[in-house]
């Protein structure tokens, strides 16, 4: 009672005020699988199709109802999709691993056909498009530009031998950003026969996946979290913001302004409503490595190792932000004093603009009290 009482005293809006244990604002929808070692997962909008990529082939679902979604093929051919990338008019690119670059004709979702192949001399992780050109990281192949303007016959055009190993990319106007093992490069690609490095940012532990948006990159990082880099200057990458992401980060995809991201048992949605502050507002655990993921809808789709396919929704715009160990109060053009209250209105913590260590604190609802306003936040560990 004294916590809804501070609550109506505040003027805060009466909503729950403990999350589950295993998630916040997220929601499971639906679930398909298992299907073998789930790497990949893509979207046709337009016919309700989810694509999954596998170590053993390539599967189809209609995903009309999100919450039961029907398996409608699985070629089961042994191929491996590490990555996939659904380009419209039927067609899906596959970076296939040792077997390189794909395309698969899935006009008919009950009988997908491979129509065409481009061998590349690594092993292809990452696949994306842009224009008649596919993007494909290579791991120890670098970057390979390869052209699908006659998707029956794939040929490479041009390449890129990054310092490490290519995990990830995201093609966005003249640029491909591509995470090798050590950072972000920049690559000119305005003459896809000739790209050429201008920049790079030296991100820390792997990063693994790449999301491209405006003037900044978001960059997931095996175990270093959501980094946001600003590429306005394309020579001159820096990083401007930072999220930290419980375990293992893999994939990372925009919706409207949230940053989807995936990896080993958690799924997080971060805000990027200031993109040189992002922060988490909602996450779902789940017993699954997801390698992948990928929005549609008002839905996230995670390719989540042997827990098959989940789809997931997102339901916390107007909720609390979440801090996992550091609170971020934002500095004022004047010298203030904040503090963090705890549910019953009692003061646990001074604070300052910037980072605050709140590590210590119990996990549960917390409210900061600046000098014109009161907010609420969920510190979780």
């Amino acid at each position: 009672m004294r916590a809804l009482a501070l609550a109506i005293s505040l003027g805060l809006p009466l909503v729950g005020v403990a999350p589950a244990a295993d998630s916040l604002n997220v929601r499971l929808v639906g679930t398909a699988g298992p299907y073998g070692y789930l790497y990949a997962v893509a979207v046709d909008s337009a016919r309700n199709l989810a694509f999954v990529g596998s170590d053993a082939g390539i599967g189809v679902l209609d995903v009309s109802n999100q919450a039961l979604p029907v398996r409608l093929s699985e070629t089961n051919d042994w191929k491996i999709a590490y990555d996939l990338c659904y380009g419209g008019n039927g067609l899906l690119y596959v970076a296939g691993g040792p077997m390189g670059f794909r395309v698969i004709y899935v006009d008919d979702p009950a009988q997908p056909v491979e129509i065409g192949s481009c061998q590349t001399p690594g092993n292809a992780v990452g696949v994306t498009l842009n224009s008649c050109f596919a993007y494909v990281a290579d791991e120890e192949g670098g970057l390979r530009i390869i052209s699908v303007a006659d998707p029956m016959r794939p040929v490479e055009v041009g390449h890129y031998d990054a310092p490490s190993p290519v995990q990830g990319l995201a093609v966005s106007g003249a640029y491909a950003y591509v995470a090798d093992t050590s950072g972000l490069r920049v690559v000119e690609v305005a003459n896809p026969a000739h790209p050429i490095e201008v920049g790079s940012y030296d991100t820390p532990l792997h990063p693994r996946g790449v999301a491209v948006s405006g003037d900044y990159a978001y960059v997931a990082t095996e175990v270093a979290g959501l980094r946001v880099v600003s590429v306005a200057d394309p020579t001159n990458p820096m990083r401007v913001g930072y999220c930290a992401t419980p375990g293992y980060s893999v994939g990372v995809t925009l919706r409207g302004q949230r940053a989807y991201v995936a990896g080993v048992n958690w799924f997080h949605v971060i805000s990027l409503l200031d993109p040189t502050k992002p922060v988490e507002v909602g996450d779902y655990s789940f017993s699954g490595d997801a390698r992948a993921v990928t929005a549609a809808g008002g839905y996230a789709y995670v390719a989540a190792q042997f827990a098959g396919l989940q789809i997931l929704e997102f339901f916390g715009d107007n909720q609390p932000p979440v801090a996992r160990g550091v609170l971020w109060v934002p500095p004022a053009g004047q010298p203030q004093t904040a503090s963090l209250l705890n549910v019953v209105g009692r003061k646990v913590a001074d604070l300052r603009a910037g980072q605050n260590d709140v590590s210590r604190l119990a996990t549960g609802v917390y409210f900061v009290r600046e000098a014109q306003a009161v907010r609420k936040v969920v510190i979780r560990h």
